[in-house]
């Protein structure tokens, strides 16, 4: 570790904060102006009261005193800050405060803290009432102090027995509540010009009894919750110790935060000794290990919540060192002891070596780990223990929110982190910094790296890769060329490495700003293939690389850089989702080999064109002798007259962007030998695909027959088609390295997407297909109407620290998506190996289409890896595709009484076509030689309502009966409902009303037609006060209608099925007084019928209400009743 910290010490002392620093010029000329002015005419005033320093919740009058300085004489960073900080909606004199009541202002909206809903009341109301304050401060303008006020006193008037916790409120609603404390206490150390707006002791006492002590008393006063679940809660613990001045209880929270020596559980305990921990035990051998290190042990969770456990002990260590707080270096308790040391300091400064340890993992360098426990029974049993670093989110450093540890060693104390903490010190200079506050702790002392305005887009779509890569190989480093700073990376054979960090991106293509003096291949970690990068001869191009389905640019990326010794290449920018394309060659980008032989016409096309219009030229800069590439056309001609191995490139640009393709050339002696190394590629031990191994067997006997008979001009065409012919063999049971069946490859879709299911492969069990993507605890894979599996076993591995959620899975084929057999009747168990699960003897043998992995109880199914020990088969479909359609194309729904129609292509013609739709015999006509229509009218009783179901059989031309289709294979589907009792018009006969308002929503006539027009593309999108959360679509259907509700039918919002989850209908007569009609809607994106409670009366009003984030995100509803009209 000394070594690489040494190489990192030095790169960032030549390179890692010079850059940074040629940065600031460009920020500073180009930051906004502010047409507000910052004045000095407000005053804060310190008081001590049993100990405490008031304001002293994090900022104090020193650091406000401090920052106000900076704004006013203009300086950077503050000015531009505060610029930003002012700009938000949240800091304008008009705001919006979620819990006013509408009828009494002075009333909160809501009294009772109880769910999810008031916390997103609260989130928005105390960043707005913190933002208020501070503008107060710079300003002056005592609008800020009213509306801040005004807030503080709204939640000040809340009912402390309503205070009821409700799930997670200790990690959701933390620093919110800690937010709204800091406000209070500063609008008590600030004077005001109006005695209506000066705080009073009935303001602390009210704000004490009403928020803070329930509050912190219902929601936070825990020592036991998991991790960093705890240390969230910590946060408002100790400033409401402090907004009271209760030494007791400061003290109490303080010794939580150094040791807790009392947590129930010391493998999960929050605080620095136990959370930031110094291992000298492996707990998998329960040996003493020769150096020890200290470890933030959630990092073997994942590294986003890591992230968080340094978020949190920064955020605390703040508070503290604004009171001045000084522990016991030993037992952590407040102390006033001449030995007392500062949080900081604390076991010798324990959490900055824990965020440069962090900091190590996620730029990308190499970082050793000692198995540590993560759960420990009180008898001191150890039940889990963290064996690895988790993968998850490294390189994620944009959301990173632990600048005070900078602020503090490096500006107060003038610690040279270069050397301390050279790792977390690389990670400030290449900070992303969105938090709005910040800027406030800046200190005066701050120099050089802490005084650039630093970028605060954390996705922007061009990155400058020299601010978000790291772990440079030896040889490579920063370089400037005026304005422009890059990457300059000594390329070799072997390939240097290096990381690149918070890049990630949906888009399947990716560009890089290059410039290079060779051509060189970039490997890409977790990528099948290579990205070519041309010789640019010294200037500057774009090049572009699209991702299979199967690839992904996530958080870190490695690039190695492979080339021959000697060739330099400098990457300035990457474009996470480019605009632009480069050209397109007609034949594709892919790597192009052939076999020729001397005196073979070698003529090749490699024509592009630009998706923009633009002229595009070709060249070759490694062609081989006596080739010729016209620069105009992209033709290529060649007539070899020796043998040997060519390998060049050739390059397609419109000036700016280039797309190299590769070329590789074998000249050997002559047909004969040709015919033999083209052959060779194919193996007669494998079993390939019938149709391709049928055409590179017919075109090998094409190329016997023309050998000895036909021209060089007829002949070597051929060879060209035999080539690739070979090259497109596929395997029919592709192979993972470990025997098994490699079915990201062999399936045609999947319900988890084609990015998850290929990490089910990855040998990694830290990679998985999240819980968030099977919400009905299964996952189907489909081989696709031309191949099924059979199977004799499976292997199944949970995610690492999370094996319970790979338990009781079972196994499931099928043909037709709808009867479901099962194959492994044991359900799996908990373990941390690969289990082996053993298919049913007697089905060991029996091909399917589908594969069905499902958890039919006991919480989330997550599982890391996933195996098929078995092969695939061809099912020996002769239907190319098959389509559905209805008479009135009205979407996805079909009404009793309609025709639906399945639409029919052959390979061949079909005999004996029968289809079979929704349990209704369909008549079937011809339409051609191979296509066919089948049609059938949907009538009750022979139909029934929901998805449509259909059957295709029929019997090819060698007379066997063809495999029964039961699948669309355009993905389209129809559902068949009853709408004898369908509400119709609804958007002519009821109004959206706004609740924030009680009248008709100025959107309610766009909002109805989205919500009926039979259209899944458009949706509603409402908040009720600005929140989501607990939102509601309020229809009116007037004063003398009234609707009693049979059923009602949802389409969630394209993309978002989790936000409909939970939705339910409510009706009332009043407006006021609501009856729930229906249970919660599902998670799905297709349509459903929500199930009714009892029989229901009628009512004017309807509602769909959430209690969940869902922003009253929908894309059609349909109620069925009776309207009657009084």
């Amino acid at each position: 570790m000394k070594s690489r910290a040494g190489e990192v010490s030095s790169w960032m002392r030549r390179a890692g904060c010079v850059f940074c620093a040629g940065l600031m010029v460009q920020a500073a000329a180009a930051r906004a102006e502010s047409s507000i002015e910052a004045t000095d005419r407000v005053q804060i005033h310190t008081t001590t009261v049993d100990g405490f320093v008031h304001p002293g919740i994090g900022l104090n009058k020193e650091i406000l005193e401090n920052a106000r300085a900076q704004v006013m004489a203009r300086r950077e960073p503050w000015y531009s800050a505060f610029v930003k900080f002012a700009s938000s909606p949240r800091s304008a004199k008009s705001i919006s405060i979620q819990n006013q009541s509408k009828e009494d202002s002075t009333r909160p909206a809501v009294e009772a803290f109880d769910s999810g809903a008031v916390e997103g009341r609260l989130k928005v109301d105390s960043d707005t009432a913190l933002r208020q304050v501070l503008m107060y401060w710079f300003t002056g303008d005592e609008t800020y102090r009213a509306n801040a006020l005004r807030i503080v006193r709204l939640w000040s008037k809340m009912n402390p027995a309503g205070f009821k916790a409700y799930r997670e409120v200790y990690i959701h609603c933390s620093f919110a509540f800690r937010d709204m404390i800091m406000a209070a206490e500063l609008l008590r150390a600030m004077d005001s010009p109006d005695a209506g707006l000066a705080w009073t002791q009935s303001d602390t006492a009210a704000f004490s009894d009403n928020f803070v002590r329930p509050g912190v008393t219902n929601f936070f006063d825990y020592n036991g919750w998991f991790m960093n679940q705890n240390g969230f809660a910590y946060a408002p613990a100790i400033a409401g110790a402090i907004f009271r001045s209760d030494a007791q209880d400061y003290a109490k929270r303080v010794e939580r935060f150094t040791m807790n020596k009392d947590a129930p559980n010391k493998g999960w305990s929050y605080s620095i000794r136990d959370l930031a921990r110094l291992v000298d035990v492996n707990a998998q051998t329960g040996e003493k290990v020769v150096s020890p290190q200290v470890q933030l042990v959630e990092m073997g969770r994942d590294q986003a919540h890591a992230g968080d456990d340094l978020t949190i002990f920064t955020a605390i260590a703040r508070i503290l060192n604004s009171q001045g707080t000084r522990v016991d270096p030993v037992n952590g308790t407040v102390s006033e002891a001449a030995n007392a040391v500062g949080v900081y300091e604390f076991l010798d400064d324990r959490i900055l070596t824990a965020a440069d340890y962090f900091c190590r993992f996620m730029l990308g360098y190499d970082t050793a780990w000692i198995p540590t426990p993560s759960d420990i029974a009180a008898d001191g049993t150890i039940r889990q223990v963290y064996s690895r670093i988790a993968d998850n989110y490294r390189g994620r450093i944009r959301q990173h929110k632990i600048w005070d540890l900078y602020y503090y060693y490096a500006c107060r104390k003038g610690v040279d982190l270069s050397r301390r903490a050279p790792f977390y010190n690389e990670t400030f200079c290449k900070r992303i910094v969105s938090d709005d506050y910040d800027w406030l702790y800046i200190p005066k002392e701050a120099s050089g790296e802490a005084l650039r305005i630093p970028p605060s887009e954390q996705e922007p779509a061009i990155v400058e890769v020299e601010l978000r890569s790291a772990n440079l190989p030896q040889g490579s480093s920063v370089q400037h060329d005026g304005d422009t700073s890059y990457v300059r990376i000594a390329a070799s054979p072997a390939g240097p490495r290096l990381s690149i960090l918070s890049c990630s991106t949906e888009s399947k293509t990716i560009g890089l700003r290059i410039r290079t003096t060779g051509v060189a291949e970039l490997a890409m970690s977790g990528f099948e293939k290579p990205w070519l990068l041309p010789n640019t001869e010294g200037g500057w191009r774009n090049v572009f690389y699209s991702m299979s389905p199967l690839e992904r640019f996530g958080d870190i990326v490695y690039f190695q850089v492979k080339a021959d010794p000697g060739t330099v290449v400098d990457i300035d920018q990457l474009f996470r989702s480019p605009e632009r394309r480069g050209p397109a060659f007609t034949s594709g980008d892919a790597p192009l080999s052939l076999v020729a032989y001397p005196g073979a016409p070698i003529r090749l096309d490699f024509s592009a064109s630009s998706s923009e219009g633009r002229p595009v030229s070709f060249r070759s800069l490694d062609q081989p002798d006596g080739a010729i590439l016209d620069q105009k056309t992209g033709g290529f001609t060649w007539k070899p007259t020796e043998t040997g191995d060519h390998v060049f490139v050739v390059e397609a640009t419109d000036g700016e962007t280039v797309t190299p393709r590769k070329v590789a050339i074998s000249v050997v002696a002559d047909r004969a030998e040709a015919v033999k190394k083209i052959r060779a590629l194919h193996d007669p031990a494998t079993v390939y695909v019938q149709s391709a191994e049928r055409r590179c067997m017919d075109l090998y006997a094409r190329v016997l027959h023309a050998m000895n008979s036909t021209s060089d001009e007829e002949f070597f065409p051929l060879l060209v088609e035999l080539t690739q012919a070979c090259l497109a063999l596929e395997p029919l049971t592709p192979l993972l390295p470990d025997g098994s069946l490699n079915f990201p490859k062999a399936v045609v879709s999947s319900t988890i997407g084609p990015v998850a299911a290929s990490v089910l492969v990855d040998g990694n069990t830290d990679t998985f297909a999240g819980f968030y993507l099977v919400p009905d605890r299964y996952m189907d894979f489909d081989f696709g109407p031309d191949f099924k599996f059979s199977a004799s076993a499976f292997g199944i591995g949970g995610r690492v620290n999370f094996e319970d959620r790979m338990e009781r899975l079972k196994l499931y084929g099928s043909n037709d998506r709808r009867h479901w057999t099962e194959l492994t009747p044991e359900p799996t168990q908990r373990t941390q190996d690969l289990a082996t699960i053993k298919v049913a003897d007697q089905l060991a043998e029996e091909p399917f289409r589908f594969l069905r992995v499902q958890k039919n109880s006991g919480g989330l199914l997550e599982l890391s890896e996933m195996r098929i020990y078995g092969r695939r088969h061809e099912s020996g479909n002769r239907i190319e595709s098959v389509t559905l359609s209805s008479e009135k194309n009205d979407g996805v729904r079909v009404a009793f009484g309609e025709t639906v129609r399945v639409n029919i292509q052959g390979r061949e013609p079909l005999d004996d076509v029968r289809v079979r739709i929704q349990g209704v015999d369909a008549m079937v006509k011809s339409t051609g030689d191979t296509s066919y229509i089948a049609e059938a009218v949907m009538r009750p009783p022979q139909a029934w309502s929901g998805p449509l179901e259909f059957s295709v059989d029929y019997r090819r031309q060698d007379g066997k009966p063809g495999d029964p289709v039961s699948v669309t294979t355009d993905g389209s589907s129809l559902r068949v409902v009853d709408e004898s009792r369908l509400i119709r018009d609804v958007p002519k006969i009821a109004q959206i009303i706004d609740p924030s308002t009680g009248h008709v929503a100025s959107q309610s006539r766009r909002l109805l037609d989205a919500l009926f027009d039979g259209n899944p593309g458009t949706f509603s999108e409402f908040t009720v006060n600005s929140l989501g959360t607990g939102a509601f679509l309020l229809f009116d259907f007037g004063e003398r209608k009234r609707i009693r509700l049979s059923g009602v039918e949802f389409l969630a919002r394209p993309g978002y099925p989790d936000r409909v989850a939970g939705a339910v209908v409510e009706g009332s007569n009043d407006g006021t007084n609501w009856t729930t009609l229906t249970e919660g809607a599902a998670s799905s994106k297709e349509w459903q019928t929500l199930a009714m409670k009892s029989p229901s009366a009628a009512y004017r009003y309807l509602r769909i209400f959430n209690k969940n984030n869902w922003y009253c995100n929908i894309s059609e509803v349909r109620f069925h009743g009776e309207m009657r009209q009084d």
